[in-house]
């Protein structure tokens, strides 16, 4: 860019004809969009994409919504479940962005509700709400749940390109954690009951998943 002679007239408005060229090579930013809708619409999209994929491969099984209802304790796993993926995108597409809660106040609910939702089933080991057996199993519920949070958490990534500026292995962990929790939550309702199974099968994709986007956010905004 050449600056003109500072010396030259003033521009019809008295702006000197350096502060003109400076503003005509200035290019138009878009504005990020806020973090409510943010959430929204990744929260919508990738429910009703994921509702939809596994009730179309196959029915819950037979009793799981009564069992809602009937057991608080199974009610309330599903509430911690629920919780641990909608504060995790919450967490995650704030956490790096300019002006944003301390980082160790958004990382706190997350970890908190995944550590009881996690501890809540383990407990089922030792103690089981219901009978173990094969019923309602899916064949390749791991391979599914895997397949299924991919478009949520690319639909995270896409989001969060225009927000962040630092954090960028800890913003992608917890999308991808949240993007592999809404199949997570599907499987407690739609695959055998086996606290044992569920501890490998439903609950290692948010591992794989979480720390896969750690590896993809730390490359893909690296400074």
């Amino acid at each position: 860019m050449s600056l003109p002679d500072l010396h030259s007239n003033p521009s019809v408005d008295g702006r000197s004809p350096l502060i003109d060229a400076l503003i005509e090579d200035l290019t138009p930013v878009r504005v990020a969009r806020s973090w409510g809708s943010a959430v929204l619409l990744w929260a919508g999209i990738s429910w009703v994409f994921v509702t939809s994929a596994v009730l179309m491969s196959g029915p819950v099984r037979s009793g799981a919504v009564a069992a809602l209802v009937a057991s608080p304790r199974s009610g309330l796993k599903l509430c911690l479940g629920l919780a641990t993926g909608f504060t995790a995108i919450w967490a995650g597409l704030e956490i790096g962005v300019p002006g944003t809660p301390n980082t160790r106040r958004l990382w706190i609910p997350p970890l908190i509700l995944f550590s009881g939702w996690l501890g809540l089933i383990a407990y089922g080991v030792a103690h089981p709400l219901f009978e173990v057996s094969m019923l309602g199993r899916r064949e390749h519920c791991l391979a599914q749940s895997l397949v299924l949070a991919t478009p949520p958490y690319l639909l995270a990534l896409w989001l969060l390109r225009e927000r962040i500026i630092t954090a960028h292995a800890g913003a992608g962990l917890l999308v991808g954690a949240a993007a592999a929790a809404i199949p997570a939550l599907w499987m407690q309702l739609g695959c055998l009951y086996d606290p044992v199974h569920a501890l490998k099968f439903h609950l290692t994709p948010i591992l794989i998943v979480g720390l896969a986007g750690a590896l993809i956010g730390h490359f893909a905004w690296r400074d």
